[in-house]
């Protein structure tokens, strides 16, 4: 086995300390194929912080019988970690160490904590809106450049030709790729910003109302709320949720809605107690309808059964939860798209309760 091991400097930002501590570990496997039975292990490389430097270290198989010292390296490094960080690690890295291990009856203890960047950008890829999800890819759209030109299935027919007839070129070849991907990941970190933001917001810098044209031509009323966030994002997002528009830039969060204008309705659950007006197009109390004749009343039923009430209304999901003094309004009982009559006296609690219901729909 060939064990390298290098130190540089890393001055670690104040977000991402919240994830690199001395107890955690970043690593990342070369495999010489997907089969966890009869491929092998033959590269793991590991990265970890402290004192202001981070240190790689790749424990590399000479040879398929070498893949036994590897694992053994591995499993004794990790026990001086709590928490390890992978990309895509829960599905790939960690079940093919596990089973690679119990093949040669080594002791593999799974990690307490296992952050796994790959899961956390699927996780907000409506919002991330890239063309692919590998680790190249989200370092490109953090700006991350690379030196490496290969990926782990390229370098499958080079390890196998190290094996046969070993040299440098070839060893630097398939160390370059494994030292660029775990020494990678801790400027990756960033990325979980835009999982994260969604409990950073701290204030509503503004709400107001402005008038817009649509597409048709008509004069449509629009709500814009802008939040200020905790952190920063790394890169400006731009996304929709159903009508509504959210752009991030820095630590500024700002939402477009579109507001109903017009009349809505809130239907009244207990309908059995009313009577409904025809003529009128409202329903009434049974104990106060006695003196309307019978000709101009009819038994309410659920879809007949409303309040009316005409102004601006804000769409919210039905799993939106306010106080019992607030109604849901909706077009008619068939449509499902509730909506809140709009007031002027909201507070920040509930403008950010509803920009987090907001992003609960594509998060």
């Amino acid at each position: 086995m060939i064990h390298i091991s290098k130190n540089y400097p890393y001055e670690i930002d104040e977000y991402s300390r919240d994830y690199i501590k001395p107890k955690s570990l970043m690593y990342d496997i070369e495999t010489t194929g997907f089969s966890r039975q009869h491929c092998t292990v033959y590269l793991i490389g590991c990265a970890y912080y402290h004192d202001n430097t981070i240190t790689i270290e790749q424990f590399f198989a000479e040879n398929p019988d070498d893949e036994v010292n590897v694992l053994k390296a591995f499993a004794s490094m990790l026990d001086n970690f709590n928490t390890v960080i992978t990309f895509n690690g829960l599905a790939f890295d960690e079940p093919f160490i596990n089973d690679r291990c119990q093949i040669h009856n080594i002791e593999f203890k799974k990690p307490r904590n296992h952050i796994d960047l790959f899961r956390i950008c699927t996780s907000v890829k409506n919002i991330l809106n890239l063309a692919a999800y590998n680790q190249k890819s989200i370092e490109a759209f953090l700006g991350i450049n690379r030196d490496d030109q290969y990926n782990g299935g390229q370098l499958i027919d080079i390890y196998k030709e190290y094996v046969a007839n070993p040299s440098e070129d070839k060893l630097d070849l398939l160390l370059l790729h494994n030292h660029d991907d775990v020494k990678g990941m801790s400027d990756l970190i960033p990325i979980i910003a835009y999982r994260d933001f969604v409990n950073k917001m701290s204030q509503v810098d503004e709400f107001k109302i402005v008038d817009e044209t649509d597409f048709q031509g008509n004069s449509v009323k629009e709500l814009v709320i802008t939040i200020k966030l905790d952190i920063s994002l790394p890169n400006p997002v731009n996304f929709k949720v159903n009508d509504a528009y959210i752009s991030i830039t820095d630590n500024i969060l700002k939402c477009l809605i579109p507001l109903y204008q017009g009349e809505l309705k809130y239907f009244i659950k207990d309908f059995k107690k009313y009577y409904y007006l025809p003529e009128e197009d409202i329903c009434i109390l049974r104990e106060m309808a006695t003196s309307i004749p019978s000709s101009r009343k009819v038994k309410a039923k659920a879809s007949t059964c409303f309040i009316k009430q005409t102004g601006l209304f804000i769409p919210v999901s039905n799993k939106f939860q306010v106080s019992d003094d607030l109604y849901s309004f909706y077009e008619t009982i068939a449509k499902s798209q509730r909506y809140l009559t709009y007031r002027d006296d909201y507070d920040t609690e509930f403008w950010i309760a509803y920009v987090k219901d907001l992003l609960s729909l594509v998060m």
